[in-house]
């Protein structure tokens, strides 16, 4: 079985989706479970004074909400919202585990979270055109 009764240090977390379901609504896999985890927003302004002179008067000013604002390593302004997302979550604690979950559920992509970066993804792959 892929999912092990483990240590919380002992395995890795991911968000995991399916390509067929664009809304992520259905349970993608067994033992998958919805948690809250942090969104990052980045947003392509060089300086929090842009946004806000651009964007400030219909989104507020880039200050006003989240936490941990920054410029990041590209050069772009983040924000964080803690507990502001919601997706599908599994563990996985080896590449073994990995492999039986390719197994049962076929292809699947590795990668991060599109609006986490901290975040590994897996996205079972099941709608081919």
């Amino acid at each position: 079985m892929y999912i092990a009764n483990c240590r919380k240090e002992d395995f890795m977390k991911y968000i995991v989706s399916r390509t067929s379901d664009w809304n992520n609504k259905v349970q993608p896999c067994e033992n998958a479970k919805i948690e809250s985890y942090t969104y990052k927003e980045v947003r392509t302004f060089n300086s929090f004074v842009d946004f806000d002179e651009k964007l400030g008067k219909q989104e507020g000013k880039w200050l006003s909400k989240g936490i941990n604002h920054c410029i990041n390593e590209r050069g772009y302004v983040q924000r964080e919202f803690p507990k502001g997302k919601k997706a599908w979550f599994i563990k996985i604690n080896s590449i073994n585990a990995l492999m039986e979950f390719v197994e049962k559920y076929g292809e699947v992509i590795i990668g991060k979270s599109d609006d986490n970066n901290e975040i590994p993804k897996i996205e079972i792959y099941d709608n081919r055109e």
